[in-house]
């Protein structure tokens, strides 16, 4: 059986007859109406907006839509409004995808068994979907999008790895804003990520779950009102969590069931919940990052075990830092808490062999 490391590397040749070609970037406009669904097989520059699905299954070509827009609801059963399947070196750019909702699941641009695909400068929205998705699809660059209001996550990638995020706006999604799942390396550089997340969906800003060795930095995380600003999943391990911004969502930070993480310079501000929060998580390191005026703990650690504190501040919270629920062999150093409205620092009598050195604490309760 074929492995998804080498199934990208096959070729889908459609019947000249069920095809309708886009024509080459030579500037000229297409002949024919530009409705239907396209299997593009040479590189392509739009003249005009296009109503239907595209199709991309040959290696190297660029669709630059120069603006223009690739247009649904698209026909019943296709994946995507560009659907690149099984090809290496495809670029999309310059699209504005919209209104792919022919059947549940339509999603704006689907990468599937493909590698090194550039997908950038690109605008997804109102797609039934998701926005962007890459399945099984390795070494990919998602740079400079705009991904809003599509009725799934804003950016999915899943089963791939060495992807770089970077640079999008994601805005109002019903589920994720972007999602990083089974990955190994990767990188989440300066996305912003906005009021995504629903009742109905729930879907927090970043997440990265069962994933390994991922960078995230440099990122926003603002007004995802349903979970976390920034997440560590499930299964997470090795990666890092450095610089980045996540204020006035439910929580700022949280690592759930993961071990082995740093995370490091970042900034959780008035949240909702907590600024950052350990669950059943071992051995993380936290250290230099700022978490002020949240609703709850600036740092809570629930059932979390060997993980080490150091250099933190939790200012004006209902409390500081907090070991609760069996939390124990935690080590918090040089950490500061000022001004929080219960206490600055404590732990609960099921926590055990916690050490608590050198902080700068005013109010305590059980250390």
């Amino acid at each position: 059986m074929e492995t998804h490391k080498a199934s990208w590397r096959r070729r889908t040749v459609a019947a000249a007859s069920a095809a309708l070609l886009l024509v080459p970037s030579l500037g000229v406009s297409p002949a024919a109406a530009t409705t239907g669904t396209w299997y593009l097989e040479q590189s392509t520059t739009l003249q005009e907006d296009h109503t239907g699905n595209i199709v991309i299954e040959t290696d190297n070509v660029t669709l630059d839509c120069a603006g223009h827009t690739v247009r649904g609801p698209g026909t019943v059963g296709r994946v995507a409004g560009v659907f690149i399947d099984g090809a290496s070196g495809v670029t999309v750019k310059r699209c504005v995808i919209t209104g792919f909702e022919a059947a549940v699941g339509d999603n704006g641009i689907f990468v599937r068994d493909s590698s090194a695909v550039t997908i950038s400068g690109t605008k997804v929205t109102g797609n039934a979907g998701q926005g962007i998705v890459l399945q099984r699809s390795d070494d990919g660059v998602v740079m400079g999008n705009r991904a809003t209001g599509n009725g799934a996550n804003g950016i999915h990638t899943t089963e791939s790895d060495g992807v770089i995020v970077s640079g999008n706006t994601v805005t109002g999604n019903a589920e994720h804003g972007i999602h990083i799942l089974w990955a190994e390396g990767g990188t989440v550089v300066a996305n912003t990520s906005r009021s995504n997340g629903s009742l109905a969906k729930g879907g927090g800003g970043i997440v990265i779950s069962a994933s390994t060795q991922i960078l995230v930095t440099g990122n926003t995380a603002v007004e995802n009102t349903i979970a976390a600003g920034i997440a560590l999943g499930i299964g997470t391990t090795a990666s890092t969590v450095v610089d980045n911004t996540s204020n006035r969502n439910a929580v700022g930070f949280e690592v759930t069931d993961s071990s082995g993480n740093t995370l490091q310079g970042n900034s959780a501000n008035g949240n909702a919940g907590h600024g950052f929060l350990l669950w059943d998580s071992d051995e993380n390191v936290l250290t230099e990052n700022t978490a002020n005026g949240n609703h709850d703990e600036g740092f809570l650690l629930v059932g979390a075990d060997a993980n080490e504190l150091a250099r933190n501040t939790a200012n004006s919270n209902n409390n500081g830092f907090i070991a609760w629920d069996g939390a124990s062999y935690n080590t918090f150093t040089r950490n500061v808490a000022r001004a929080n409205d219960k206490l600055d620092a404590g732990q609960a009598d099921s926590c055990t062999g916690n050490t608590w050195l050198n902080n700068n604490f005013r109010t305590t309760g059980g250390i």
